[in-house]
């Protein structure tokens, strides 16, 4: 259960910086607004709240959206790149060249992570997540259909927290 903590903690972790001139996710992208939140924890520890904006009244797969998470905890960035990787190759049909492709690409967004850091990734088109760390872009990542791959981690039906990821996905969502 850790490592699926951890899985989901990577895939935002940027390098941790102060966050003192944080932008909040509507200031990145305005036409967005908050349609869900929740908090990830594991047993008593907290790990990070989440929080999903939308460019409609709902979240869908086929409009732009943002995912922020504001981290409760401390991660080093090889074992959220690791289990980020981990992830993907659970929830993908992706060939381990790809995956290993990925991870070469990912691996420069990671670094260690520490308590109030926010990362947000913003997808504005189907191919395409950009990352933000505390507001600031961080690393864009392109590849086909990497909204529904690598936020499936967190949104889609077999996320390993599905309890979290309908609050994410909001009240009006299937």
């Amino acid at each position: 259960m850790r490592k699926a903590v951890l899985a989901l903690a990577a895939l935002l972790a940027l390098p941790a910086q102060a966050n003192d001139a944080e932008a909040s996710p509507t200031e990145i992208e305005p036409s967005l607004r908050q349609v869900g939140q929740a908090e990830f924890r594991y047993l008593f520890w907290d790990i990070f709240d989440a929080s999903l904006y939308a460019a409609g009244e709902t979240f869908s797969w086929q409009a732009p959206f943002a995912l922020s998470l504001e981290y409760r905890r401390d991660f080093s960035a090889d074992d959220l790149t690791k289990e980020t990787i981990k992830s993907l190759g659970r929830l993908t049909d992706w060939p381990n060249a790809e995956l290993a492709r990925f991870r070469i690409a990912l691996a420069p967004c990671m670094a260690n992570v520490r308590d109030g850091d926010r990362f947000t990734a913003v997808s504005p088109d189907a191919d395409t997540a950009v990352l933000f760390l505390n507001g600031k872009e961080r690393c864009r990542l392109e590849k086909s259909n990497i909204r529904h791959d690598y936020f499936g981690i967190w949104l889609s039906p077999n996320s390993n927290f599905p309890e979290e990821t309908r609050k994410l996905l909001g009240p009006a969502s299937p």
